[in-house]
């Protein structure tokens, strides 16, 4: 796990439940990364526990911009019946906030 931090437009409507007394959301999240002419799109699965995800149920929404601060995870997985393998990146989020400084924000 690693500390990491990005910004980005949700791209999935969170999907909110409780688990026994745990408080679980999650949502994808895509981020331009890199400078300039050389920018690519980047594709988290972004988990948040707790009363952040009661806070996320609420206030975030698909299409929001907005700041994630968490612990980044690389998964590997492996498909035997299509013979295809790739990665997947979680973030477990610790922080969000809208990010107010793009154009459009509510």
């Amino acid at each position: 796990m690693s500390d990491y931090s990005t910004r980005g437009l949700v791209a999935t409507t969170p999907r909110f439940m409780v688990v026994g007394d745990v408080a679980l959301a999650n949502f994808r999240l895509g981020a331009w990364v890199g400078e300039y002419d050389s920018k690519k799109l980047d594709w988290f699965s972004v988990v948040v526990h707790g009363d952040l995800a009661y806070k996320v149920r609420d206030w975030v929404g698909k299409g929001d911009e907005i700041l994630v601060q968490g612990d980044l995870v690389i998964r590997q997985w492996e498909n035997d019946a299509t013979r295809s393998s790739g990665s997947t990146a979680e973030l477990t989020a610790r922080n969000i906030g809208h990010d107010i400084s793009w154009e459009g924000t509510r």
